[in-house]
């Protein structure tokens, strides 16, 4: 196997690959790149086994062939070379001698046949803006579920219908969904809960994409391509709440919030919150937000806002880091807090344009 290929071509295609690698290293193959040279190009792919991401960089190949190498060295290895065409070859022993410029490496690699197989995708395309990933998903990935016995809860809803694209996310205490209304009369309907990680690597594909991403779906697998690159992702099973159930559709009491107000605040007053709580309580009465925490152990703080509120005097307790999470995936500055009442979920609403929401839905604290 030989192949020439430009040094930053190929350090992009090997930085892009490497949030998938397999961290644990149980498995020694899977902490491998598997690289194929064929005519013009070389296809850079990585798995985990759940997830598999693919690449591909252009390239001068006199002699075809396929070698894993070890990902993270490789990408070490480029990262050092200077800005120039890198000869690579691989003999039969599977150690692959590159030189770059004055310099030279070798490289010990492993049989092609050890690699796990990829699974093509063989049904219908749903073709989508990558914008919608790229600018959804950040939004939701605070409120999935931490908890590893909470196997259906470890990864977000995507819903894909002719009138919506829809992502939720949930933990138990606290549920995130964001959605654009719209026309998708040529979709797929989809219906299906994509892994936390399978996530992030779908996000980052989007955001770099510079057509629209098709995506398309499996008995149990997600499959999304955009370009050169492309992902496989292995789906969650088990029921995921009724989200609907838990989404306040009866909210007496409405203000507006300023992230850029807020915000701050929030990091202030939770210097003082509990460490094992982290609870807050938020004081409502005409015109006036007041923050509290109180630390048994280490004192007190608060912190008093002018918001447009002309309801009833009310407490209400929160875990901060819910409201702080929830604040740091906030782009916009104006969000809507609406609830019933002090033992009552609180809804809070951004908008995102003419088609796009974010909602998110916290749980109080028992106060």
């Amino acid at each position: 196997m030989k192949f020439i290929i430009d040094r930053n071509a190929l350090y992009n295609e090997l930085t892009f690959l490497q949030s998938a690698l397999e961290k644990r290293n149980t498995i020694p193959i899977l902490s491998h790149l598997l690289v194929e040279a064929s005519a013009g190009k070389l296809t850079l792919r990585v798995t985990d086994l759940d997830l598999i991401v693919t690449t591909e960089c252009p390239a001068e190949v006199p002699l075809k062939g396929a070698v894993c190498l070890p990902a993270r060295k490789l990408w070490e290895i480029v990262k050092s070379l200077p800005s120039a065409e890198i000869h690579c070859l691989v003999g039969s022993d599977h150690q692959a001698e590159l030189k770059c410029a004055g310099a030279r490496f070798k490289l010990a690699g492993l049989e092609r046949d050890n690699y796990p197989e990829d699974q093509p995708y063989e049904g219908i395309w749903s073709e989508l803006d990558g914008e919608v990933f790229a600018r959804f998903i950040p939004r939701i990935m605070h409120a999935i579920c931490q908890e590893e016995s909470r196997y259906a809860l470890k990864g977000a809803k995507f819903e894909l219908n002719q009138e919506r694209v829809r992502f939720i996310a949930t933990d138990g205490h606290r549920l995130a969904l964001v959605e654009r209304q719209g026309n998708f009369q040529e979709a797929q309907e989809t219906d299906v809960l994509i892994p936390r990680k399978a996530l992030n690597e779908l996000a980052k594909l989007c955001a770099e994409a510079e057509a629209p991403v098709q995506i398309g779906r499996s008995e149990n697998r997600f499959y999304a391509k955009a370009g050169r690159r492309q992902l496989s992702a292995r789906l969650l099973s088990g029921d995921f709440p009724d989200y609907r159930a838990v989404i306040p559709t009866n909210h007496e009491h409405r203000f507006t919030l300023s992230c850029a107000t807020i915000a701050p605040a929030l990091r202030r007053v939770a210097l003082m919150t509990e460490s094992r709580s982290h609870a807050m309580t938020w004081a409502l009465e005409n015109g006036q937000l007041q923050l509290t925490a109180n630390d048994k152990e280490g004192g007190e703080a608060d912190d008093c806002l002018a918001v447009d509120y002309e309801g009833a005097q009310v407490a209400i307790g929160f875990n901060v880091q819910f409201l702080s999470d929830f604040f740091n995936a906030v782009e916009e500055d104006q969000v809507s807090f609406s609830f019933k009442d002090a033992h009552s979920q609180a809804l809070l609403t951004v908008d995102l344009g003419p088609q796009d929401c974010l909602r998110e839905v916290i749980m109080p604290l028992r106060t």
